[in-house]
């Protein structure tokens, strides 16, 4: 997102936007990423892999997992403090 404009790769190789819920495919039933927009308060990532300059976080409906780290964080939930952080409780 970018000043409120949806903005993806083309070398995706599916992109599907259906109501509030943006898929992303990498190929034939291999989801990359499925995130639903609740606007204007809130964005759920439901899973997904992102990477960014080396570093990869994978999201899982019960998980979230840093890869370079090897640290996975579960049984908790983040959730935006005023868009100054994230706090897990």
């Amino acid at each position: 997102m970018n000043d409120n404009e949806l903005i993806f790769s083309v070398d995706s190789w599916d992109v599907e936007l259906v109501g509030r819920r943006l898929t992303i495919r990498e190929g034939l039933g291999a989801i990359l990423a499925q995130v639903e927009f609740y606007a204007p308060s809130a964005i759920v990532i439901n899973r997904g892999i992102f990477a960014y300059d080396g570093f990869q976080v994978r999201v899982a409906a019960d998980h979230i997992f840093l890869e370079q780290y090897g640290i996975r964080i579960s049984k908790s939930s983040a959730r935006m403090n005023g868009g100054a952080g994230f706090n897990f409780n």
